[in-house]
């Protein structure tokens, strides 16, 4: 019999489900924070703003900087990173074991306590408005996002992960907020 046992789930009291699963005699610990919003979760208007959120959180949480969060990471040899897809967003690192709470409250601290600064928002923005640009420079990024317009049509999978420049440039933080609070909450983690 293998000496790997088989994931593990637990659904926390505030509707967090926990997905572990033990390594014997591994010395790290891989973290990923899944939530359950991504481009699908977008409407006309919005389209982006999963990605724009994953982006805007590495800014700073209110109660810390992001340099506070760069230095408590790296205290640790941890590199917080993320992505978004059609479906999610993940906040992910790798980290030895027995400091995996560190970059676990740092994610947290960050999705459910976003500063959302008006300088740092607006710097986002900027720099996703660059990304999608260089995106249009990536032939096989483009036709894999005209592929999905083409198959889904008029349905929110065919709509580009990073938003277009119309959307992203009328994003508020308003609506930011608004998003966040209807999607970043733990039962949908």
């Amino acid at each position: 019999m293998s000496q790997f046992k088989l994931p593990e789930k637990v659904v926390l009291d505030n509707g967090i489900t926990i997905i572990s699963e033990k390594i014997p005699g591994a010395l790290a610990c891989s973290l990923s924070i899944w939530i359950n919003a991504g481009s699908v979760h977008e409407d006309l208007n919005n389209n982006g703003i999963s990605h724009f959120i994953e982006h805007v959180v590495f800014k700073g949480s209110k109660t810390r900087t992001a340099l506070d969060l760069a230095q408590e990471s790296e205290n640790v040899g941890a590199n917080l990173n993320a992505f978004t897809d059609r479906e999610n967003t993940c906040f992910h690192t790798m980290v030895l074991s027995e400091y995996v709470l560190v970059p676990l409250e740092l994610f947290l601290d960050m999705l459910f306590n976003t500063r959302l600064d008006k300088d740092d928002f607006e710097l986002e923005r900027h720099v996703i408005l660059e990304e999608i640009k260089m995106y249009k420079d990536t032939p096989e990024d483009l036709a894999q996002d005209k592929l999905y317009e083409i198959f889904w049509k008029d349905h929110p999978m065919g709509r580009p992960i990073t938003g277009i420049a119309e959307t992203i440039t009328n994003l508020k933080r308003e609506d930011v907020s608004n998003y966040l609070n209807k999607l970043y909450t733990s039962d949908n983690i």
